[in-house]
């Protein structure tokens, strides 16, 4: 099939070809075909998504960018309480059973933090039990979500981000530029 100048563009961030086998996707191998058919060249956002998708090295790489004008670390907070901070959705390649638990070993040492976690999701159920079995109900606070993280990530101390897998966690990124300390996981 020639399509001329036709342009492609395949995001498929969190959708179901991230979150499962992509065996279990007959109309991706359908796709994957159709893409690796076309006269264009591949570009992708990293090289190993382009050889994971497609078998083949990215003729193009166009790496996540964001605007540091709007963040950094000039106008931080103080505060006597050490102050921690999530920005991810509540679900599971976020690892938030993890998160929690390192809140509760935090519990066991000082009193005196606080826990923001701005982000929902399929997990927030669990967490919630999470806050009430580790008596975490003082130190936890969700916000489901916000169009300027950096305004919560200036006041924070310390940036959590301990997922199994990652596209580009450029919340990490937002959080150095915001001054952090940032504890994320190898994958990131």
């Amino acid at each position: 099939n020639d399509f001329g100048d036709f342009k492609m563009a395949l995001n498929d961030y969190n959708g179901p070809v991230m979150n499962a086998p992509l065996n279990d996707f007959p109309v991706w191998w359908d796709l994957k075909e159709f893409i690796l058919s076309s006269k264009d060249d591949i570009t992708s956002l990293s090289l190993k998504i382009g050889e994971y998708y497609f078998g083949k090295t990215p003729a193009q790489v166009v790496y996540n960018g964001m605007d540091l004008t709007r963040i950094n670390d000039t106008n931080r907070t103080q505060s006597e309480k050490l102050r921690l901070i999530t920005v991810a959705r509540m679900s599971y390649e976020k690892n938030p059973e993890f998160t929690m638990n390192i809140l509760h070993e935090i519990s066991k040492i000082r009193d005196d933090f606080e826990f923001l976690w701005i982000g929902s999701g399929e997990k927030l159920p669990i967490i919630e039990e999470k806050v009430k079995e580790y008596k975490l109900e003082n130190h936890f606070t969700n916000i489901s979500s916000t169009k300027k993280p950096e305004e919560y990530l200036r006041q924070a101390d310390i940036f959590l981000l301990p997922s199994f897998f990652e596209g580009f966690g450029i919340v990490a990124i937002e959080a150095q530029a915001c001054g952090l300390d940032c504890f994320v996981s190898d994958v990131i």
